[in-house]
């Protein structure tokens, strides 16, 4: 389906061996051949159940990572700009966990965490 505005779509029909050509197609009113159909209007969003939170952000001394709806963490990861790995720490079954960023350097950095049942969440901090 290509939209064409509000109530126009595009209907593109393949049929067998049957040739096409663009001549052929034409524009239709979605409300006379839709009228009783149901449409999906998007999927279930897992990020906004599971969410991952940082705080404090900015981060000074330590980085508070947790996240929602009762998942626990196995992994985080915290990489700065470039991509480059500066922290990669495992555990097991961790709802909260506090990290010490002392040592990195002032900026944004971007962390990854990992929950037991193999999901991943991924977000942005910024060092001060």
């Amino acid at each position: 389906f290509v939209f064409q505005g509000t109530n126009y779509v595009s209907l593109i029909v393949f049929c067998g061996n049957a040739k096409t050509t663009l001549e052929s197609f034409r524009s239709y009113r979605i409300n006379d051949y839709f009228k009783n159909a149901t449409v999906a209007l998007g999927i279930k969003d897992e990020s906004k159940l599971n969410f991952l939170k940082t705080y404090p952000n900015p981060s000074f001394n330590k980085l508070y990572v947790s996240i929602g709806n009762s998942k626990e963490m196995r992994q985080i990861i915290i990489y700065d700009l470039f991509g480059k790995e500066i922290i990669n720490e495992q555990f097991k079954n961790y709802k909260e966990k506090e990290l010490d960023v002392h040592a990195l350097s002032s900026g944004v950095y971007f962390i990854k965490v990992q929950t037991n049942d193999n999901l991943s969440f991924s977000g942005k901090f910024l060092k001060e």
